[in-house]
């Protein structure tokens, strides 16, 4: 694998601290010193010094979101694959990254332009009319830096919440502002109809978004890399909605970074895009590059949701992010309905999968249970290679071209109570396999 500068996603945890301390920037725009008492500026150095502190704000913002890079090509591990020369489920991650040093001088260079601004005794609409004018201005490179920017805009602006709220978007609305304007535990209720993006929908702050139905309401972008990516520290939800993207290129449809948790709930995602070789194109991506040991908590949350015509899988699990999948669907998703890399782990439960090539994959460490689902057609319904240890629990696979379950590498586990039904082979093992098997119809084959 190559470097990840993916990781530096965590720059944006950082940013939601200077954010509010940026917002009352426009405030000190009352033309007091310290103590309240007036400070007096002759008028004719007024508007120039007022114009050089807001200049000195929107260069250390141009300055900063700039460090916030354009989207990284760097990719995740493969997860075991069911056919030779199928290829990973991965995707480009953002460029995030930052320093103390670089989130410190940020800060200072705002705290010393408010302050100029209240000396000066700025006027409040003529500095804030100012300020817009000179954030338009500023160029950013890639999504992050541009959600930076509209929210840093709000922020500093006062066009920005303060407290969570529920805000209605409609299809003619601009969905990108919003989310910029709104706080961490907002909610964005998104009105019937198809709701178009032209850009990557990033998420810096945990809030829900919802729609009226996944038949009613429509998320659709043609974007490349990923429609949404979730790079908040806490939780984002998804709920009653159809997340569809649409364009040839290729592009996972949600990309959840390290830091964030992610909630899906009676919603659908479709149309996820492979590269050529077979990365990308996942409906989920959960995206950790360094953790090394499974999370303690759970940090994707899916019910009664759909995953159908992935160009790879309905989700992804990478790092140790953990799941717990529950009544859900997963069909026809090129290369599997689930995938646990790592040291992932988590549950499917009362989920059915209909011809993904394979149903449930677990490679590496992860160490998935997947209890009570069905699994019909495709390759395979469920494989496990290297060192994982998946146990499967009352599962139901039927109509499997090459086998029922296959064990490869290392892998352990248990296999309890399941069911083969019209399949070439049950259980396919290889030489240093030791999963335990009990109470199962499944005949056991050798592998080769």
């Amino acid at each position: 694998m190559r470097s990840r500068r993916g990781q530096g996603t965590g720059r944006a945890r950082g940013f939601v601290v200077l954010a509010t301390a940026a917002f009352l920037l426009v405030a000190g725009c009352t033309g007091t010193g310290s103590g309240g008492v007036p400070t007096p500026t002759p008028p004719s150095q007024t508007p120039d010094r007022c114009a050089e502190a807001v200049s000195a704000i929107v260069e250390a913002t141009q300055d900063y979101v700039v460090g916030f890079g354009p989207v990284d090509q760097d990719q995740v591990p493969p997860p075991a694959s069911p056919s030779p020369g199928a290829s990973a489920t991965s995707s480009p991650t953002p460029s995030a990254s930052a320093t103390s040093a670089e989130n410190v001088a940020f800060q200072d260079a705002l705290t010393t332009a408010r302050t100029q601004l209240a000396q000066y005794g700025c006027e409040v609409a003529r500095t804030r009319q100012a300020l817009e004018s000179g954030l338009r201005a500023v160029t950013t490179q890639g999504p992050v830096a541009g959600a930076v920017l509209r929210q840093l805009t709000a922020t500093m602006t006062g066009t920005g919440e303060t407290l969570p709220t529920t805000r209605r978007v409609g299809t003619d609305d601009d969905l990108l502002t919003a989310v910029a304007e709104l706080p961490a535990g907002s909610t964005i209720e998104l009105a019937a109809g198809t709701h178009r993006l032209d850009d990557v929908l990033v998420l810096l702050s945990p809030i829900t978004i919802r729609g009226a139905g996944t038949d009613t309401t429509v998320l659709e972008s043609s974007v490349p890399d990923f429609a949404v990516l979730a790079i908040a520290d806490g939780a984002v939800s998804v709920a009653d909605l159809s997340l569809r993207h649409t364009g040839k290129q290729p592009a996972s449809v949600v990309l959840v970074g390290p830091t964030a948790s992610l909630v899906v709930t009676d919603s659908a995602l479709s149309g996820g895009v492979a590269n050529r070789d077979g990365t990308g194109g996942a409906g989920i991506l959960m995206y950790d590059p360094d953790a090394r040991a499974r999370r303690t908590t759970t940090s994707l949350e899916v019910t009664g949701t759909r995953f159908s015509g992935n160009g790879s899988a309905g989700v992804v699990l990478t790092g140790g992010h953990v799941a717990s999948i529950a009544g859900s669907t997963f069909v026809k998703n090129a290369q599997c309905g689930v995938c646990f890399l790592d040291a992932s782990g988590g549950s499917v439960q009362d989920s059915t999968f209909t011809d993904n090539t394979v149903g449930v994959a677990a490679t590496a460490t992860a160490a998935p249970t997947v209890v009570g689902s069905t699994i019909r057609g495709g390759e395979v319904g469920i494989q496990a290679g290297d060192r994982s240890t998946p146990v499967i629990d009352r599962v139901k696979v039927s109509g499997a071209s090459r086998a029922a379950l296959i064990w490869a590498g290392r892998a352990e586990g248990a296999i309890r109570g399941v069911t083969c039904s019209d399949v070439t082979f049950g259980l396919v093992v290889g030489p240093d396999v030791a999963p335990t098997v009990r109470d199962s119809t499944c005949a056991i084959a050798p592998s080769g």
